[in-house]
């Protein structure tokens, strides 16, 4: 039995999507093949001598052919793989598990909280550091519903 082909769809810092397509799960087929994809990080090698290298994280078994994996570290390489069971009795599947694809979930976005902090101290430095790499941080309200720019005009603030 050949495996569907795991690919990757949406990666962002905490959650990674997972795809597979399988031409043989159609609706007119009576009997549904069950997905199992597991999720878990990727190491060089195990922890103890003789162990296993696929440690899983975190597991997906049903009949639908994509995931979403949620709740992830940001800036953290994964190690993805699918197997194919033939009804929820087949405990150790019909094939053996894909090749592991590897993928790395993003860098977790900035909050502002930064930017204002810096616009706080009046580190000018830190503040074009900010804007430089996250533009879109300027928009970021506090909690007074204040971005860093309102902060820094209220307080006189010139960059000079």
């Amino acid at each position: 039995m050949s495996l569907p082909e795991l690919t990757v769809g949406e990666v962002n810092y905490n959650s990674i999507e997972l795809k597979w397509e399988d031409q043989g799960n159609d609706n007119n087929n009576k009997k549904r093949k069950l997905f199992h994809v597991q999720l878990n990080r990727a190491r060089a090698r195990s922890p103890y001598p003789g162990g296993p290298m696929f440690d899983p994280l975190t597991n997906y078994q049903g009949y639908s052919q994509q995931h979403v994996f949620k709740g992830l570290e940001s800036m953290t390489q994964y190690l993805c793989r699918l197997r194919v069971m033939n009804g929820e009795s087949d405990r150790h599947g019909t094939s053996g598990w894909s090749e592991p694809i590897s993928v790395c979930t993003a860098n977790e976005p900035p909050s502002g909280a930064e930017l204002h902090k810096a616009v706080s101290r009046q580190d000018l430095e830190k503040v074009r550091q900010i804007l430089e790499e996250h533009s879109a941080v300027a928009e970021v309200m506090d909690k007074f519903g204040l971005t860093p720019l309102m902060v820094a005009a209220q307080k006189g603030f010139t960059g000079k």
